[in-house]
């Protein structure tokens, strides 16, 4: 079985792709009004949706989806296993185990009652340990998950968040914040706000919400805190620095309108000014506030030569608006066309020759994170209207709409693909800019040359529409430019770490006018003939451009590679050349330290080989996309190029092989070579810890100290932390927090443990004042500790009854792993035999195991004695296989191991590695 962390693909939902349309009619939403509880219906409601509106109905099968479920079930359970063998599903649920006839999921109907029945078998033996709601949205998220990427049900939580997103408004005070260096910190307040009119600076600290302390609490926790009904109010404690002490400030909220475009008139004493609008997503009111902005621009002292449109990084958001925003730069032809298997999902959208935002020129900047609506924007602009200038966009070519489910949560479905003018689908391929553009950085030992590794596209998703796009076309043109490194900008560091919504309106003029992309676009408006706006007439002034600015570039880049001893001449051809690439037989990479990695390239031909450059591929992440650079390889000469690598703390033993691909003028693949690296990993600090617990009643005195927990007393709580690792921990930090029920009001959560040696430990007090108990009747307290260096972390969750006795003292120690046989690094073996003992304090629960993404084991120690010995087996693939055990306790605690095992088809010696 596969695993699939389904949950976040909400996450993905929020940030990777939005391109919706508003709820529908009721349609399925009292579809199935009698079928057991309210889950339950939501089960047959998501089925019959899919079933009625997806967007490919071959795609859509009842028995995929089923078994999309069972999967994130086993994910997200370890007490479930589940095993398909032809049309029986096996499910597991620690030592009870069920049989599901898989023939009944043929039809959808059936498939959901079928889904309800594992899901009401998976309760029964879970019991207390699963939330219900959990259980059937993880469940549901894993059945559309295997339709598309881009397909999930919200929580009703989830889909609040994800109705204020696309609104763009909502009650509250008006500010950005975070978490800076663990305090609760305002990054800018938002003009026009009670904020902004209260006085408050970037850099305040936010000590308390109406009284509660924020320390430890959630960003969105905090964020619903502040928010509420227009003509409320809330109070904030702010510490300021230079504030002899801090100070409570009340405001009253007002509707805030959080502004989806930013737009700022770029002049200087040489160019005409122009107008730069940069669209972050696409929400309900985006095409009026870049109206509004034009119009401003347009109706200043001097006169604006031009538009840049900066769509990079917009990840999407209302169709309507896209649709919309191209209608204003457009007089006529279709902006986009939409088609699914419905009636109402086929549409296509015409521009008309009304009054447009603006007919000055258009330049759209673009880039891999230009996704779904800022893609249909930038299709729809691109034939007649605009030069498109920047990287080719995500390629994500589909329409999804949202449905009501009986919950008030919500289903977004795929319902349709769109197609940009021509009818031509960019899914899975993106737009190419009309000018590509890309730059190279060349700093001590570090260099970028030729395009930037891709990140994560929409082909790269799982079940990613592959075969809808029709796109083609490359780049008109292409240009490299030379970007220095931040000790070349002459950056303070203080500049260096503001983030861009902390800057003024004048510094943040100044940063978008040193963009590259900005400038290249004023160079062209610059270059346009008086009066001409068509994208024929972009398209010539940016070629009149190029020339001159390619030279350039060109030799800020030689420049700074001589600097290195790298002859980078402007040779256009090596044929003739014959290039060998040397390296290490093995390199060794110590964790916590930074390693000069060194390749070598020998010209064997008879002609010199100019420009030679190569970039590494390997699954080792330190090793991957790496440049090394040579320039000029004379006939029998020999040059290297050094590589910094710098492994972290918490980097794991593996070992892996890694190719160089060389380029050279001329030459699109000049040769490759191989090697292979070893990480070692350096010792850690591991964290368990103990408590000790009193109550204190000051509406009782009485009762302090009487070993019940009472609401609104106050908690001591005096944890012991140990480090029981091999390693020293600077920067371990331990935490406590409450839920999202403002369960608890904390007063001393958080302490930073300094220097804590391997087996000593250290004292963390925490308080916290009990506000009231969960619904069942527990107090929930959270813990954590870690150490961010080495990635070590310790998450514990410890409950206690309301009204009855609790343990004053406790041991928190999880469980740990011996091995009899190390694991290996490196085998030449298809199979391996993992033996293991799980060891505990106590007593050790349970066992699990995942490759890559299946579960291949689960054990249930059924004695319940404090140590578990398990044996199994498991396959490798070909390279790099990663293996993961996890084991909890009696007291539900958890450790997990990771291990890096690489299966290499060369019969070699095999390292050892101790676990």
């Amino acid at each position: 079985m596969r695993r699939r962390f389904v949950w976040f693909s909400l996450l993905a939902a929020l940030t990777v792709g939005g391109l919706v349309q508003a709820f529908p009619g009721s349609g399925g939403k009292n579809l199935v009004p009698s079928l057991g509880d309210t889950y339950q219906q939501i089960t047959h409601q998501v089925f019959w949706y899919v079933q009625k509106k997806y967007v490919e109905p071959e795609r859509a099968e009842p028995r995929g989806m089923l078994e999309g479920a069972l999967q994130a079930l086993e994910t997200q359970y370890p007490e479930v296993l589940v095993e398909i063998d032809g049309e029986r599903a096996t499910v597991r649920v620690d030592e009870v185990s069920q049989t599901f006839d898989l023939k009944r999921s043929d039809r959808f109907s059936a498939a959901a009652e079928l889904l309800n029945e594992v899901l009401g078998f998976v309760q029964a033996q879970l019991g207390d340990e699963v939330d219900k709601k959990d259980l059937f949205y993880f469940a549901l998220n894993g059945a559309l998950d295997n339709l598309d990427p881009h397909s999930n049900v919200f929580s009703p939580k989830h889909f609040k968040e994800f109705m204020i997103g696309t609104r763009g408004s909502f009650g509250g005070i008006g500010f950005v914040f975070g978490i800076r260096d663990g305090d609760m910190t305002i990054i800018t307040p938002i003009d026009g706000t009670p904020a902004a009119r209260g006085g408050l600076r970037s850099g305040d600290r936010i000590l308390y919400i109406d009284g509660e302390p924020s320390i430890n609490m959630a960003v969105d926790m905090a964020a619903n805190k502040m928010r509420g009904e227009p003509g409320t109010q809330v109070t904030l404690t702010l510490a300021r620095e230079g504030w002899p002490e801090p100070k409570a400030i009340t405001f009253t909220r007002e509707v805030i309108h959080v502004d989806s475009v930013e737009s700022h008139v770029l002049d200087g004493p040489d160019q005409a000014p122009v107008l730069y609008a940069k669209v972050k997503n696409f929400q309900k009111d985006t095409t009026q506030e870049l109206t509004k902005a034009v119009q401003a621009a347009e109706k200043g002292q001097t006169p604006v030569r031009g538009i840049i449109l900066d769509l990079r990084n917009n990840p999407g958001g209302l169709l309507e608006q896209a649709i919309a925003l191209s209608e204003g730069f457009l007089d006529e032809g279709t902006i986009v066309a939409t088609r699914g298997p419905e009636a109402d999902a086929n549409s296509r959208s015409e521009a008309r020759a009304d009054t447009p935002i603006s007919t000055l020129p258009l330049i759209v900047l673009i880039n891999q994170g230009s996704a779904s609506a800022s893609e249909i924007v930038s299709g729809a602009v691109k034939p007649t209207r605009a030069l498109l200038v920047g990287q080719k966009t995500f390629g994500k070519g589909s329409v999804q709409k949202l449905f009501p489910l009986t919950d008030s949560g919500a289903l977004k479905l795929t319902v349709a693909q769109y197609l940009t003018p021509g009818d031509i689908s960019i899914q899975s391929i993106g737009i190419q800019p009309d000018i590509l553009v890309y730059p190279a950085r060349v700093e001590e030992g570090r260099v970028r040359l030729g395009l930037p590794p891709d990140h994560m596209k929409e082909a790269d998703l799982d079940h990613a529409f592959t075969e809808w796009g029709n796109s083609s076309g490359k780049p008109q043109a292409e240009l490299q430019f030379f970007q220095p490194g931040k000790e070349d900008e002459g950056e303070g560091e203080g500049d260096a770490q503001r983030s861009f919504a902390e800057l003024s309106a004048e510094e943040k003029r100044q940063r978008i006018a040193e963009d590259f992309e900005v400038r290249f676009s004023r160079q062209v408006f610059a270059a346009l003939e008086p009066g001409a706006a068509s994208r024929q007439a972009l398209m010539n002034a940016a070629q009149a451009v190029l020339e001159t600015v390619r030279g350039e570039e060109n030799a800020r880049i030689r420049d700074a590679l001589k600097g290195f001893g790298v002859q980078w001449d402007d040779a256009v051809s090596s044929a003739g050349a014959a290039l060998q690439v040397l390296a290490a037989q093995e390199v060794r990479l110590p964790g916590g330290e930074t390693t000069g990695v060194t390749l070598q390239v020998t010209n064997t031909g008879a002609t010199t080989a100019h420009r030679v450059w190569g970039r590494t591929e390997s699954d080792n992440p330190w090793l991957n996309n790496l440049d090394f650079v040579f320039g000029t390889v004379a006939p029998g000469e020999t040059r290297s190029w050094t590589h910094p690598v710098e492994v972290p703390k918490s980097a794991q033993d593996r070992w892996d092989t890694f190719t160089l691909h060389l380029r050279a003028a001329g030459l699109a693949e000049a040769g490759e070579g191989s090697g292979s690296a070893h990480t070692v990993a350096v010792a850690k600090p591991e964290f368990a810890y103990r408590y000790r617990m009193t109550d204190e009643n000051t509406a009782e005195p009485a009762h302090s100290g009487d070993g019940v927990l009472a609401v609104g007393e106050r908690v001591r709580l005096e944890l012991a932390v140990h480090n029981r690792g091999a390693a020293t921990s600077q920067t371990a930090e331990a935490n406590i927090r409450g839920d999202e029920k403002e369960e608890l009001y904390l007063e001393e959560a958080r302490h930073k443990l300094e220097g804590l040696a391997a087996g000593q430990s250290a004292a963390a007090p925490m308080v916290f004042r009990l506000v009231k108990a969960t619904e069942e009747g527990d107090v929930v307290v959270g813990v954590s500790v870690a150490d961010r260096d080495y990635s070590a972390f310790f998450g514990d969750s410890l409950k206690f009854r309301l009204g009855q006795p609790y343990s004053a003292e406790a041991t928190r120690f999880p469980p740990q792993f011996g091995f009899p046989e190390a694991l290996p690094l490196r085998t030449v073996a298809d199979r391996l035999v993992v033996q293991v003992v799980v060891t505990d304090d106590q007593s050790v629960a349970d066992f699990y195991a995942y490759l890559g993404d299946d579960k291949v084991h689960y054990a249930r120690n059924s004695q319940a004695p404090a140590a578990l010995p398990v044996t199994f087996e498991v396959p490798l693939e070909m390279g790099s296989n990663r293996l993961v055990l996890s084991a909890r306790d009696n007291q539900h605690l958890s450790a997990t191991r990771t291990y890096l095992i690489f299966r290499d088809a060369v019969q070699a010696a095999v390292a050892g590695q101790k676990p």
